[in-house]
């Protein structure tokens, strides 16, 4: 009785240590796995306290990701020296350098002022990478002082699911962005975990619109009208961008009139199709048939580096000639219309006749209804409902939008240009699928 009553004791030693040992390696695990500075960074902040800045903003327009950071003043604004945005992963780091400005709740932080600027997700390889802020302060003695910051979520946003554009070899990567806990319960910071994946069946690279259709046939000239040809060109573009590896959808594929809103709405669909990217293709009319050439209208506060490529590569590959028209022109051939004054007044005058509280837009909202409701908050989308004659936009205020541009391709009311986009259609194709994918590659 006493053998068996000391194996049993020995067994349940053993099974404790065993447990022991387990618990103490999963703690390990843990800590390597959400512990807000990587095993292999540690040396960088062995000597260094975590303060805790706010996110108090963040985008994911197209590709890109963006934050404004509001950290404490630590000195002064005279004080400051430098700030980093830093992504810390197990293959090293990644730095963005931030500019910054004081605002009454401390120093902001941001990577750029353009909504299609920032961290480029489509870069990032596989792993987890935690955000950090590192900032410089000048201190006495002609010192330097860094100081850390882990990222609380102070928005009304708690994640993101992107989804990276199609690659050469047919591949992409699913992003889960959001603000995790740390080892330390009191401390969280962003995280973006990125993992190879299978892009679901409801996810699209590219949305192409081919603009009016139905009963609304758009521009006419000379026997075409805007409806038929957009579909056209649009058709043949998808095409050309499928064969270039990309997963694309158009708004119509036949000869219908689309609602605006709504589900499968044509300001919309882009988001129902979670895409990054969204071309609507337009032709444009004068009362003159003398006035000709191309008008590529781009999002407002954003990198013009699509628009300005894409008007090149149209003038190399075609004979396309850029429009006089000078109302948003910002250089030739590339365009940026947002609300007027005048705009706004008229806008605020139609809910106090309608009877419904007057929209809150500015002059850096986006006039055009496509590229603007697309964006969410980052172009200012506004149709919320409350004007019942236009229904309502499910994805007004949310954080994701797409990258849209609205492509006016010539003018149907010139003869000779209608003739030219005829003529040389193909070469207009190549030179918009061309100019897509340098852009989003």
């Amino acid at each position: 009785m006493g053998k068996k009553r000391i194996i049993i004791g020995i067994c349940i030693s053993l099974l404790i240590v065993l447990l022991l040992l387990v618990l103490i390696w999963s703690l390990n695990e843990n800590y390597k796995r959400i512990a807000g500075i990587r095993v292999v960074e540690r040396h960088l902040f062995e000597n260094q306290r975590f303060l805790t800045a706010d996110i108090v903003y963040y985008t994911l327009y197209g590709q890109y990701l963006n934050v404004n950071i509001v950290a404490p003043s630590l000195r002064n604004s005279n004080s400051l020296q430098s700030a980093t945005l830093l992504l810390l992963s197990e293959q090293g780091t990644i730095e963005y350098p931030l500019a910054f400005k004081e605002s009454p709740l401390g120093t902001l932080f941001y990577i750029s002022g353009q909504i299609n600027q920032g961290i480029f997700l489509d870069d990032l390889n596989e792993g987890r990478y935690e955000m950090v802020l590192k900032v410089e302060e000048s201190a006495p003695e002609n010192k330097i002082e860094e100081y850390y910051f882990v990222l609380s979520n102070q928005t009304e946003y708690p994640s993101l699911e992107y989804y990276t554009v199609t690659d050469l070899e047919g591949k992409n990567r699913k992003i889960e962005i959001g603000v995790q806990k740390l080892l330390n319960p009191m401390n969280e910071t962003m995280v973006l975990e990125v993992e190879q994946a299978k892009l679901p069946e409801d996810v699209y690279d590219i949305v192409i619109d081919p603009g009016h259709g139905g009963a609304d046939v758009g521009a006419s000239g000379y026997g075409y009208n805007e409806a038929d040809l957009t579909l056209q060109i649009s058709l043949l573009l998808r095409d050309q961008l499928e064969e270039k590896g990309f997963k694309v959808k158009l708004t119509r594929e036949e000869d219908i009139r689309l609602d605006t809103y709504g589900e499968n709405g044509r300001y919309v669909m882009a988001n129902e199709l979670n895409a990054k990217f969204q071309l609507s293709i337009h032709l444009n009319s004068s009362s003159s048939s003398l006035v000709e050439g191309v008008e590529i209208y781009s999002p407002p506060n954003a990198s013009l580096t699509f628009s300005e490529n894409l008007v090149a590569t149209l003038q190399e590959l075609t004979d396309a000639t850029t429009s006089p028209n000078r109302t948003g022109m910002v250089l030739p051939g590339v365009y940026v219309r947002n609300f007027t004054l005048q705009d706004i007044i008229d806008s605020n005058e139609m809910a106090q006749e309608s009877g419904y509280l007057p929209y809150d837009i500015n002059t850096s909202t986006a006039y055009y209804g496509i590229i603007r409701e697309a964006g969410g908050i980052c172009t200012g989308a506004y149709v919320d409902g409350r004007n019942k004659d236009y229904g309502a936009n499910a994805y007004w205020d949310q954080n994701k939008g797409v990258e849209t541009y609205l492509l006016e391709l010539g003018y149907i009311t010139s003869s000779s240009e209608i003739r030219q986009i005829r003529i040389q259609m193909q070469s207009y194709i190549e030179a918009i699928a061309t100019s897509t994918a340098e852009y989003l590659r």
